[in-house]
């Protein structure tokens, strides 16, 4: 009865708080998760006058290899020392490899290339120039069978032959890029730090497609995602993380991971052996290792946080060998050293 004597306007007010009070429903508090499935292993100190500025795993999950300035470098994952290393013209920015562990992919700033490198002894078989430009990552799609190198600062996706090494199509996007996914269905997702909302590419036209809304999630870079599930993983500005159903095309979760915005990210099945953790998001924020625990398709959870000896620099997730490697910097500054890698262990040890 009280409700029915409200005037218009007031009803209007209510809904738009009602609206705001759903929406914050939605997202997570803040609590420890005490099956957080990492602990820390090491530390390293790899060669190389930079950053640890990417890092990778063979598919089997037992060698790891580190980019640190102008340096490549590879690991056994129970190893602290290096078993192969190679000096390449360039900084090196990213890191990737192919489907079944064939190759090694870099690409290099100053001068701009895309390297293809044998995993086994780190020497470069195959390079080619992208005349200019600044590349900060690349990958290589299952789908489509293409190598895909990230412009972040030029706003531009190439795609490229990876038996020829040329430039096959391109595309560029209104904003600087942070991190860029393959679905391994022939798509690619994007997003911009500081610009609400999600990219789609087609992975073989690169025409983009229509984007993926963000609300109450301003993207900081960092991107995941769960290619069975079909869930993106959103860093957002607020320490928050967005997940988003791309099959319904809408966010359907949001958990605060913490209170620093995420820089990189990676989700991985069955993480860690032992932890009873289906699956995680492992995202990199500053100074500290965040995760987002997947209890079910439709059911997530904050997971926990680890403190870094560092600011973060790249991220990498060997579900086979139950770690994670974190690159570190004593700064943020583009060519802060020395270049270290945290190590992280699996509560459960190997699978």
């Amino acid at each position: 009865m009280m409700l029915a004597k409200l005037a218009p306007g007031c009803w209007r007010r209510m809904s738009r708080v009602l609206v705001v009070l759903a929406g914050l429903m939605l997202v997570a508090p803040v609590m420890a998760d005490p099956s957080f499935p990492f602990h820390m292993l090491r530390t390293l100190t790899v060669p190389g006058n930079g950053p640890a500025q990417a890092v990778a795993f063979l598919p089997g999950g037992n060698v790891a290899f580190v980019a640190a300035g102008h340096e490549v470098s590879a690991y056994a994952s129970d190893n602290p020392s290096p078993e192969a290393s190679q000096v390449v013209a360039g900084t090196v920015t990213g890191l990737a490899v192919a489907p079944g562990g064939r190759f090694l992919y870099a690409v290099t700033r100053a001068p701009a290339k895309v390297l293809v490198m044998d995993p086994s002894t780190l020497k470069v078989i195959h390079r080619r120039a992208l005349h200019g430009g600044s590349p900060d990552a690349v990958f290589e799609d299952a789908a489509t069978h293409a190598l895909y190198v990230v412009d972040g600062a030029a706003r531009e996706i190439m795609r490229i032959s990876p038996s020829t090494l040329e430039i096959e199509s391109r595309v560029r996007l209104p904003r600087t890029l942070g991190q860029v996914v393959p679905n391994a269905r022939g798509r690619l997702y994007a997003v911009a730090p500081g610009h609400g909302g999600v990219y789609a590419i087609d992975a073989r036209t690169m025409r983009r497609l229509p984007s993926y809304a963000t609300p109450h999630c301003t993207p900081s870079g960092a991107l995941a995602l769960d290619t069975v599930g079909r869930r993106l993983f959103v860093g957002c500005r607020s320490g928050t993380v967005a997940i988003l159903d791309t099959d319904m095309g809408f966010v359907f979760r949001r958990i605060q991971a913490g209170s620093a915005p995420g820089t990189r990210a990676v989700f991985a099945f069955h993480p860690a052996s032992g932890s009873g953790w289906k699956g995680g998001m492992f995202m990199v924020a500053a100074r500290h290792l965040q995760a987002v625990r997947m209890n079910a398709f439709v059911r997530y959870a904050y997971g926990g946080m680890m403190a870094l000896p560092g600011v973060a620099r790249s991220i990498a997730l060997s579900p086979a060998d139950g770690q994670i490697w974190v690159g570190v910097a004593a700064s943020a500054a583009p060519d802060a050293g020395p270049a270290r890698v945290v190590v992280f262990g699996s509560n459960g040890g190997r699978p």
